[in-house]
């Protein structure tokens, strides 16, 4: 959101820490109707004589010696731990990978980390002293002191947050623009959303509809939400089964999503805000041999391995085979390649002489592919 946030780096010296300059901070740009403050830290802890950086263990915040807010991470359930999207400032993370943890929480955030919780400061309690205290598993504590302050005379500006402007996450909220339609439902995201969404004209043959801008690439989803895309009339007679929703990123690279078609749109299920057009895939994955060929005498070799490439959609499923045999293949994410073992259970359906290789490929949309080599082998 616009202007909602103030920040402000912080000077060490010695084992001293000062932000501002030590002059206390100023916060009428953000004073608003019925507004509240809440204070975040970038914090991390390092190793001894290491490189590693860990999270922080513990952060409280005082106002004027009175304890408002406490984070302790003792444990974590799998279950909730994606609401740590919430826990951070997360524009921060995502464009200066920075760390900040907020001191105070959303409505949506049921992290079992605050054995405190009330971190927002009031207007009426501006030009209090603020002490944060970070730390780590052992006890080590690093801490610093400032002054929030306000002018007396300051006349609160508008609140910005009206059902007109904001979409705000504990209610329902649809989204309708001519070809594109979503449901938000209640906790699928964090904090108000400005109501900025648009669409622009197919300027590129790859996309078989408008481009969508749905709200910024960098607002994290909690969970996904129903979409569906309108097929532009000119693509109605392609093969519909080979569309899908696909996704731009600030950099417009493309993730292909999925979808089905039902009555000329594309419906999907999308974990993401950004851009949102319908493509569709109908080139099949490709496969290629590493180190043989076809004829190649693989007698002393001990692995066969190869390369499977999608253009779009991504690889759904392989399976290799030796002379109708099946054999097990597998992904080295290290190597970056697919490797049989040429062992005791594959080694079993070599025969002397000429053997058949098969592998077989499909894709997300069931484009199939299949390449056979024939190699030799002499026991």
């Amino acid at each position: 959101i616009p202007g909602k946030t103030l920040y402000f780096p912080v000077q060490k010296n010695g084992k001293e820490i000062s932000i501002n300059n030590g002059v206390a901070i100023n916060i009428d740009t953000l004073y608003t109707e019925n507004s509240q403050i809440g204070i975040g830290v970038y914090a991390i802890d390092k190793l001894d004589a290491a490189y590693n950086t860990c999270g922080i263990y513990s952060s409280k915040v005082y106002m004027n010696d009175e304890l408002i807010h406490h984070q302790e991470i003792n444990y974590m359930n799998f279950d909730v731990n994606r609401y740590l999207n919430t826990h951070k400032d997360y524009f921060a993370f995502k464009h200066l990978r920075q760390h900040i943890h907020k001191q105070f929480t959303n409505d949506i955030n049921p992290l079992p980390i605050y054995p405190l919780n009330s971190g927002f400061i009031q207007w009426s309690d501006i030009n209090n002293q603020i002490s944060i205290i970070v730390t780590d598993v052992h006890n080590n504590k690093s801490e610093i002191n400032f002054e929030l302050t306000k002018s007396t005379d300051k006349t609160a500006a508008k609140n910005p947050f009206s059902d007109q402007i904001y979409y705000f996450p504990n209610t329902v909220n649809s989204v309708n623009l001519a070809g594109f339609e979503a449901i938000i439902e209640p906790g699928q995201f964090y904090e108000p959303m400005e109501k900025k969404m648009a669409s622009e004209a197919n300027l590129k043959p790859q996309f078989l509809s408008d481009i969508y801008h749905f709200f910024e690439y960098a607002i994290p989803v909690q969970s996904a939400m129903n979409m569906r895309i309108k097929i532009k009339d000119d693509y109605t007679k392609l093969p519909v089964k080979k569309m899908g929703i696909a996704l731009l990123d600030e950099k417009n690279r493309i993730y292909f999503q999925g979808g089905y078609h039902d009555k000329g749109w594309i419906t999907h299920k999308i974990r993401s805000f950004g851009k949102f057009a319908i493509m569709i895939d109908t080139i099949p994955p490709i496969i290629k041999a590493l180190d043989y060929k076809d004829n190649q005498n693989i007698s002393k070799y001990s692995t066969l391995e190869f390369d499977i490439s999608d253009n779009l959609s991504g690889l759904a499923s392989y399976k290799a085979y030796l002379n109708n045999q099946w054999v097990l293949a597998y992904y080295d994410r290290k190597r970056k390649r697919y490797i049989i073992p040429l062992d005791a259970r594959s080694k079993k359906h070599l025969l002397n002489g000429n053997n058949t290789l098969v592998i077989k490929a499909i894709d997300k949309v069931k484009n199939f592919t299949e390449e056979s080599v024939t190699l030799i082998y002499q026991p």
